[in-house]
């Protein structure tokens, strides 16, 4: 009995690990990547739901599709150069794209950490760990989803 819930254990523990985004490696960074945030089907009903203010919930409805669209309507991609350095990519509504130049590094615990620019900011503490060849936004530990899922996919 003691070896059966041995092997169910690690089994577990082994999934959990499994599970855990992981670090990034600076060969993991080739290609360009595109940012996406993801609100989720929940994301505007939960903001109404906890808004007191009846004219706020209001706006809020009238405008949540509104900030899908736009959403779909801008393209940010990043492209990790060689050095540390770091092209950003922004474009609006089908305009040619704006190039910004910032920083990455990778640091001990294999977080990847991108500087801020004029069209990216991060809030200080928020890095990217690798899970299933996409990069993550996380900060302390945790996938960052209050209020979006951020994320990086490789598209060239």
């Amino acid at each position: 009995m003691k070896s059966v819930l041995g092997i169910v254990v690690l089994m577990l523990t082994v999934n959990l690990i499994q599970a855990q985004p992981g670090k990034v490696r600076e060969k993991d960074l080739d290609g360009v990547w595109q940012l996406k945030i993801d609100l989720g089907d929940d994301f505007l009903e939960e903001e109404i739901d906890d808004e007191d203010n009846a004219m706020a919930r209001v706006i809020m409805q009238a405008t949540g599709s509104f900030v899908d669209g736009i959403l779909d309507e801008v393209d940010i991609r990043f492209e990790f150069l060689d050095g540390g350095e770091c092209k950003i990519y922004v474009s609006a509504f089908g305009s040619d794209p704006e190039i910004e130049t910032g920083k990455w590094s990778i640091n001990k615990k294999g977080q990847l950490l991108i500087s801020d620019t004029d069209s990216y900011q991060s809030d200080g503490d928020e890095y990217w760990m690798m899970e299933d060849d996409i990069l993550i936004a996380m900060e302390d530990g945790e996938i960052l989803e209050e209020d979006a899922h951020v994320y990086l996919v490789r598209i060239d």
